[in-house]
């Protein structure tokens, strides 16, 4: 549990996110950037853009404020903008070389021939970018580093088809010097269609993206804080959502949404307790509380207050919580508070 009074541990493994990078890297003969928005997806935006800066030349942040928290620690790699007020922050980003991604007809006609910049063309996914229908009003393409777009998911259905065409229109009538299509969902696809950049989150944090599993860096544990036996007709919880159909050992956990525990996981999801060379999936009962999970302890043998209980480590990741539960892996990692108060958050490797 470290050597901390809180009741929450954290551990983040720098090193094998360091290694994810470097297989990706040897998957693909495209430049892999790293998505480190959203503080690097809750991880730590400085910590990770430190563990692989000399081996990363391209890094994407959500916003100006993120690109300037990075650029110490920078070796001249290229910072790209991908969804603040740019317009706002404009003075910024001229100043400091960052490279806005435009999403609108408005940005293209305030940043062109000013700076360097990356064009994103809504291809079908409805959320950011120039429509693809209004790639007629994009009359040059001086100063535009990639043409980018974003696919809505990572089959080759008939959807992905029609996007990636949309796509190909773009980059006919534009004609930019490079692409960048892919992420993480799509890495897979990207040596059957190719473009220049891939634009790697959750990957290269651990999570599982079509079935390219990689390390996960991930360990949050916690302890078991109360005991105690219920009967057959007892509720547990807010709102009496689990009522036990048998008597059964349940216990209280030091851990619930106040420190970003997804709340979909009440009644669904399950911890882990490893005692004597056994491991037990304890399941969640009931809504989660604030800062309490209760879990059903019935066939851990020689349960006892203090007890480490394993949100997820080397052995159960994220991608183990999404297949039992079909809540999206971003989904968990970005809720979870790593700067709690009662979480002691530990970086190891590098």
């Amino acid at each position: 549990m470290g050597n901390s009074v809180r009741n929450i541990y954290s551990e983040i493994d720098l090193s094998a996110l360091r290694r994810n990078y470097i297989a990706l890297c040897s998957m693909t003969k495209n430049t892999v950037a790293a998505v480190v928005k959203n503080n690097a997806y809750n991880v730590g935006l400085v910590p990770v853009v430190e563990a692989i800066q000399d081996l990363c030349s391209d890094f994407f942040v959500a916003t100006v404020s993120e690109a300037l928290a990075i650029k110490p620690y920078l070796r001249g790699q290229s910072v790209y903008i991908l969804s603040d007020n740019i317009v706002k922050y404009y003075d910024e980003i001229v100043a400091n070389n960052f490279i806005p991604v435009l999403n609108s007809l408005a940005d293209y006609r305030y940043f062109h021939g000013k700076c360097e910049y990356v064009l994103n063309i809504d291809i079908g996914m409805s959320r950011l970018g120039v429509n693809i229908d209004d790639i007629h009003e994009i009359n040059n393409n001086n100063g535009m580093r990639y043409l980018m777009g974003h696919l809505s998911n990572a089959t080759t259905d008939y959807r992905t088809e029609y996007e990636y065409n949309n796509f190909m229109k773009a980059v006919e009538y534009i004609k930019p010097s490079k692409t960048s299509l892919f992420a993480s969902p799509s890495f897979s696809l990207s040596n059957k269609y190719g473009t220049d950049l891939i634009r790697v989150g959750g990957l290269m944090y651990g999570l599982m993206e079509n079935n390219i599993v990689l390390e996960n860096i991930l360990t949050i544990k916690t302890k078991i804080i109360q005991i105690f036996n219920i009967k057959q007709g007892d509720c547990v919880g807010y709102d009496n959502t689990y009522v036990a159909a048998k008597p059964m050992k349940i216990a209280s956990v030091c851990l619930g949404y106040g420190f970003g525990l997804h709340t979909s996981m009440s009644n669904r999801g399950e911890f882990v307790i490893r005692k004597n060379g056994t491991t037990y999936k304890c399941p969640i009962l009931g809504l989660l509380s604030m800062d309490i999970t209760m879990i059903d302890v019935s066939e851990v043998h020689d349960c006892s207050l203090h007890d480490e209980v394993i949100i997820c480590d080397k052995d159960y990741s994220l991608s183990e919580i999404y297949k039992k539960t079909q809540i999206p892996q971003h989904w968990l990692l970005g809720c979870f508070r790593f700067n709690h108060i009662n979480c002691d958050l530990q970086y190891i490797g590098i």
